[in-house]
């Protein structure tokens, strides 16, 4: 093909171009050459280009009035860049800036745009049922502005019937109700198909549909309802409420249809229920369970009272009560429901009426909507003696004896008023008998029934032998003679008489001793008491007897003591007997106890003497002693040893020899006592003793005496000699070797160390000791103590300087050391040298060796001390100290806004920072200011809210030593700016959905404050919806004020 150039010029060469087919993209080559076909020819590849797509749905199929389906165009390829507004196509070149228009050419009846400026796209809903085709088409445009068609991207929706694709049913769905009483309330709910809400207005539904929304709304329709039936006027939701009145087989019915957005109405299903409409049962009374004496009888007190409950079931249906006593109407009432099971209950009372008189009581109820329904109970009460009518015991006795029967008396009394005595008329017949607790707890009967007399008096008489030493309680029991059969009566006496029973028979004693036999003199102490413990309160006096001729004769013993019942006595050597005489308190009767006998005997008085150790194969000699330590005359005693714990014995003379040829412990017994001692152990002096027989050793020395002695100073030492073991009957001996050989026989030697021993390696001070007679047996041994010696060397000394800081005031501790290893001095002292300094105080100079200065001013000090002995020895040792001025206080603050804008109001939080000082200085206070002002609130920190303008905050401080310094700082406010608001009200299916557009430009919008028709709402968030169900006259005026951080109210704005 041949092109024509359409521009020819000396720079450029153009001609029109065009695809073979619309919509096909391809390439091809284009040749350029000169027209004499002389020359290069030249190659230029040629692209044509389509664009690529297709139309995609969340689905194809949908069914009529119900489904939507999303359908937008997806591109396939980037042949051109895809967009929907043709104001924005048409200034692009197509050449350059390859871009195409995509618009719908063809729709279903019923849909609505959701794309936007880059996406084609749609919702749909089927009107009709059957195939609609969509289409989108694609254009490019010239540079004079023209539209050409390049491309075509189709598909059909197909719309389905939605009918018989939904179920309902009703909620609850009885198969049965009661006629009239029976208060329903059926809601119809869905139970199969796509879900969608449920409406009876017809409005809310095509409202609904009208914002295309994701969950369809369902309009009920009922057809039929039974009478008595209707749909709710508080619910727009489909629940049919009341209570059938017609009996029989009763039919709800309904239609189910949905609104396509432009109004179209489609069915979708239809249903009924089947409902049986039967008689309501009875009204059930039930009579009280307490109180029943037989057939509706009920026994009540003479002076009237409660009997018992009434109790009424029925059906959640309000009912008409009718309550009479005595034929007199007392209660007839309403009593509604509530939509719960009816349980009524009521008091039946009775009023006073005569003893033994019946009064009628009825009860009728009936069901309010059916009345001819009603059910009645009557009960019958009886009269019975009122419950203070009881039986008193009219005795006044509280402590019997045993020995004698009690006559008890009971009357029949109102405890309300005893003084007036007992009427039979208003009291009644009664037979009485006793009842008695020991325990209190459990009553027993001790009488038969006896019948009163005129008077109401019963007597009985109560043995009392068989109660000894007990608590007894006894009550009276009354029994009533009822002229009506089936109503018993038995009653208790409001308080029991409680009684003691006392013991008033002889008493049997015997006598406590703490001790009967003993060394004299003796000194016992003898109680009185009972064998029956249960009977120690009945003893009362005790006079005591004693025999010295083994009961022959008694003489009365005279007891001093406060308690007749305990006697302390003191006996000489001898034999008694002891008893006495036991009083009965209650009734005076007489007793003696077993007689006790009494021994006092004497006991020697020795001790034994004798070695606690011995050597082996050595004799250990014991001797009897008296107590001074003189030889015991053993002469009219019997004297026993024994060298088995006791186990056998010898008898002997005063003294006993043991000896052993191994070393062992023996354990020696002996015992002493008066040949005319009775027979028995306690007479006997026992006296013990160990002996231990032990190897040889040599004696045990303490050497004392100094272990560093100075040269050319005597040192005395002592040589303390010991036996090896202790208590041994043996004598010893010895004597010093001196460090230079020496022997000195003595305990005590003095010796004075020579430079020889100084310089001697190792130097030694000993003593040899022995035992007599026992030097070559192993008793001889040496006892060294080595020795270091010693001289006395006079060091330097320093004072050692410490302060707390270098600043003044600061503490200064001076402490003299000397800078030897020497520490022995003998009668050192220690003079300072301290000048009276004007900045200088002296806090301590108990211690010699150190002083405490506090040093006041700044500084160059200079201080010294003597040193000396009793030796004549001397120092002198002296330091320079230099103490600055503390560096002054530096106060910088910096401080933070509560919004970056640092807007008003402004809370700022002000930090300082200290430098500088005495170390040992503290800020004792900080105090903020604000414009001059004292700044409340404010520790360590300053706080404050600052409003619009300049601010100066300033901190002074004050220290512990008295210093002070200050800070400051300037703070710019900038003036707040209220808040901008626009409001967007949205209509919804059930409400109106306002939004707020608040925006504060230097801070942010903290709470919303919603007025409807002028009436703030509690809510204060970003949004508010508004139910329609409050306005049913239309959307009301809904009024926004946006509230930033700072307080800052905006301009109100409104939906109108």
């Amino acid at each position: 093909m041949r092109l024509t150039p359409s521009k020819l010029t000396s720079a450029a060469l153009e001609a029109r171009l065009a695809g073979l087919n619309v919509g096909v993209d391809g390439v091809a080559q284009l040749y350029l050459s000169r027209a004499d076909m002389q020359g290069p020819v030249y190659s230029v590849p040629v692209r044509t280009w389509a664009p690529k797509g297709s139309l995609q749905s969340t689905a194809w199929e949908i069914r009529q009035g119900v489904d939507k389906a999303a359908i937008r165009f997806e591109s396939g390829g980037n042949a051109c860049s895809i967009l929907t507004s043709e104001s924005l196509v048409k200034p692009k070149n197509v050449l350059q800036e390859p871009t195409c228009l995509i618009e719908w050419s063809a729709h279903p009846e019923e849909w609505r745009n959701t794309g936007n400026s880059t996406l084609l796209s749609m919702e749909a809903m089927g009107k009709t049922v059957g195939l609609h085709p969509v289409k989108a088409s694609a254009f490019v445009f010239d540079p004079q502005g023209g539209k050409h068609w390049i491309a075509d991207f189709d598909h059909n929706l197909t719309v389905t019937s939605a009918a018989d694709t939904f179920a309902f049913g009703l909620q609850p769905a009885p198969a049965q109700t009661y006629q009239s009483v029976q208060n329903l309330a059926l809601v119809l709910r869905q139970s199969g198909g796509t879900a969608c809400d449920l409406t009876t207005t017809q409005t809310i539904a095509q409202n609904a549909a009208k914002q295309w929304p994701n969950k369809p709304m369902c309009f009920i329709r009922w057809t039929s309802m039974p009478e008595g039936m209707e749909q709710s006027r508080s619910w727009h939701v489909p629940q049919a409420v009341g209570a059938p009145t017609v009996l029989g087989s009763q039919s709800i019915s309904w239609k189910a249809s949905v609104f396509t957005p432009a109004g179209d109405e489609v069915d979708l299903s239809i249903g009924s229920h089947e409902l049986e409409v039967i008689e309501p049962p009875a009204i059930e009374i039930e009579l009280p369970t307490t109180n029943r004496v037989g057939e509706d009888i009920y026994s009540v007190s003479q002076l009237g009272g409660y009997v018992g409950n009434v109790t009424l079931n029925a059906l959640a249906a309000d009912i008409d009560l009718s309550v009479s006593r005595d034929n007199n109407e007392i209660e007839n009432r309403t009593i509604p429901s509530y939509g719960r099971t009816q349980r009524i209950s009521r008091y039946v009372e009775g009023d006073e009426r005569p003893l033994w008189s019946e009064t009628p009581y009825r009860f009728t109820a009936r069901y309010a909507k059916l009345p001819a329904l009603e059910t009645s109970k009557e009960m019958t009460l009886l009269a019975v003696p009122h419950e203070k009518i009881l039986p008193v015991i009219m005795n006044d006795e509280r402590r019997v004896i045993d020995t004698t029967s009690l006559p008890v008396n009971v009357q029949i009394l109102d405890t309300r008023f005893p003084e007036d005595g007992y009427n039979l008329s208003k009291m009644g017949d009664w037979d009485v008998r006793l009842l008695m607790s020991t325990a209190g707890v459990t009553y027993e009967p001790i009488s038969d029934w006896e019948p009163i007399s005129e008077d109401g008096l019963a007597s009985f008489e109560m043995d009392l032998a068989l109660l000894t030493n007990k608590m007894v309680r006894v009550v009276a029991e009354a029994r009533v003679r009822s002229p009506v059969p089936g109503y018993e009566s038995i009653r208790k006496s409001s308080f029991p008489m409680s009684l003691t029973v006392l013991n008033g028979e002889p008493l049997d004693g015997m006598i406590q001793a703490l001790r009967v036999i003993g060394p004299a003199p003796l000194r016992s102490t003898f109680y009185a008491m009972t064998v029956n413990r249960f009977e120690t309160s009945d003893l009362g006096d005790v006079r005591w007897e004693m025999s010295k001729d083994g009961g022959g004769t008694w003489e009365t013993v005279e007891n001093t003591g406060q308690l007749s019942q305990r006697l302390t006595m003191v006996f000489a050597k001898g034999t008694y007997l002891l008893r006495a005489e036991m009083t009965n308190r209650h009734s005076g009767e007489k007793s003696f106890t077993p007689n006790i006998e009494v021994i006092a005997y004497e006991v020697p008085a020795a001790r034994l003497k004798g070695p606690a150790n011995v050597f082996i194969t050595d004799t250990g000699r014991f001797v009897l002693t008296d107590m001074a330590g003189n030889d015991l005359d053993t002469t009219g005693m019997v004297v026993e040893w024994s060298e088995d714990r006791g186990k056998t014995w010898v008898e002997g003379t005063g003294t006993y020899e043991v000896t052993r040829d191994a070393a062992e412990r023996v354990y020696l017994m002996a015992r002493v006592k008066f040949a005319d001692s009775p027979d028995d152990k306690r007479v006997y002096r026992n006296l013990r003793a160990g002996v231990a027989f032990r190897d040889v050793r040599p004696p045990r020395v303490q050497l004392i005496g100094p272990r560093r002695p100075e040269v050319g100073k005597e040192a005395i030492w002592k040589a303390n000699m010991m036996m090896p073991y202790p208590k041994m009957d043996l004598t010893m001996d010895g004597y010093f070797i001196l460090p230079n050989g020496e022997e000195i026989h003595e305990r005590e030697v003095a010796y004075t160390p020579t430079m020889d021993d100084f310089t001697e390696e190792k130097s030694y001070i000993g003593f040899e000791a022995w035992i007599n007679g026992y030097e070559d047996k192993g008793g001889k041994g040496l006892t060294q103590h080595r020795l270091l010696f010693w001289s006395y060397d006079w060091p330097e000394w320093s004072i050692q300087a410490k302060t707390s800081a270098v600043y003044s005031p600061a503490d200064l501790t001076m402490q003299t050391r000397s800078l030897g290893l020497f520490r022995e001095f003998e009668g050192l002292t220690m003079d300072w040298d301290i000048p009276p300094y004007s900045g200088m105080e002296i806090v301590k100079d108990t211690a010699q060796n150190s002083r405490i200065l506090r040093i006041t001013e700044a500084g160059t000090y200079t201080f010294g001390v003597h040193v000396s002995d009793a030796r004549g020895n001397y120092s002198y040792a002296e330091t320079e100290l230099t103490f600055m001025e503390p560096i002054p206080y530096d106060v910088t603050l910096s401080w933070s806004g509560d919004n970056p804008a640092l807007r008003a109001p402004l809370g700022v939080l002000i930090r300082p920072t200290i430098t500088g000082g005495h170390p040992k200085d503290r800020i004792e206070t900080r105090t903020y200011s604000l414009n001059g002002e004292p700044l409340a609130n404010s520790g360590d920190y300053g706080r404050a809210v600052l409003d619009k303008g300049e601010h100066t905050v300033r901190l002074d401080i004050a220290s512990q030593m008295g210093h002070t310094a200050y800070g400051e700082v300037a703070i710019q406010v900038e003036e707040n700016t209220a808040p901008v608001c626009t409001i967007e009200v949205t209509e919804g299916r059930t409400s109106w959905l306002a939004r707020s557009g608040c925006s504060d430009e230097d801070g942010r919008v903290v709470r919303h404050l919603w007025f409807i028709d002028g009436v703030q709402q509690a809510i204060t968030s970003s949004s508010i919806s508004v139910p329609m169900w409050r306005y049913p006259n239309g959307e009301p005026v809904i009024t926004l004020v946006g509230v930033d951080d700072s307080g800052a109210e905006s301009d109100p704005v409104a939906n109108y």
